[in-house]
């Protein structure tokens, strides 16, 4: 009798818009937003054959929503399963590309959110169930340079690159967060192996809508079949 193959399941978050003036849509949103449900047939380099379930979430430009959604999202289930195995959160870069985000600060955010709203004392502040000591810097043992130029092999025009700077707003909050809560589930590590931050240009900057879901698709399946070749530093 065949074996039936596993299943594992990708949370993918996109942002509400910000700004201002702030713009009508967010190009995060909105080239993730159509994924939910969709299925990849994934082959890892070092194991068997499995599907990966997407499913997506949009995100406010709040800290304390953020503080609030991202914990909860690493406690969920969906559907009984064990949980999210995987977790790639898109935002909105910069015209002229996309970059592969390699790590995340917890000191530094200076700018107000949606709600006007600053974070006190710029940082992180301690999360529930997270030892109060964990690193200043997080950085996610995924390869993000060799993806970066897998990613840019696979586009037109190749404008795809790794980056050590997430921006220091709402995106670069998300991702430390988000590893803080991945990085618990095994702190003997220097950094999670399931958490990923791409960022996306606005649409025709220079990619179209379409283009950035590709990317986004092509991102999720790297991630299923790299995620057990973890890197030790990842350039830092």
């Amino acid at each position: 009798m065949t074996e039936p193959i596993p299943v594992k399941c990708m949370l993918i978050t996109g942002f509400e818009p910000f700004g201002e003036p702030r713009p009508p849509t967010n190009p995060s949103w909105q080239a993730v937003k159509d994924l939910q449900g969709r299925v990849l047939d994934i082959t890892p380099l070092d194991g068997p054959p499995f599907r990966l379930r997407l499913y997506v979430r949009e995100l406010p430009v709040e800290y304390a929503a953020i503080l609030a959604i991202i914990p909860e999202l690493h406690r969920a289930r969906p559907e009984g399963s064990g949980g999210y195995d995987y977790y790639l959160h898109v935002g909105q870069g910069s015209p002229g590309g996309a970059k592969v985000e390699t790590r995340a600060r917890r000191h530094g955010y200076h700018k107000r959110d949606n709600r006007g709203t600053l974070l006190p004392d710029g940082q992180v502040p301690d999360l529930p169930g997270v030892p109060s000591d964990i690193p200043a810097l997080l950085t996610t043992r995924v390869d993000t340079q060799q993806l970066a130029q897998v990613l840019a092999h696979r586009m037109d025009p190749p404008f795809v690159q790794s980056s050590m700077d997430a921006g220091l707003y709402l995106c670069e909050f998300t991702y430390y967060v988000s590893m803080a809560c991945s990085w618990t589930q095994d702190p003997t590590q220097v950094g999670p192996n399931n958490v990923l931050f791409l960022h996306i240009p606005q649409e025709g900057q220079p990619f179209s809508l379409a283009q950035s879901q590709q990317l986004v698709l092509e991102c999720a399946t790297w991630l299923g079949q790299h995620a057990n070749q973890a890197v030790a530093d990842n350039g830092t």
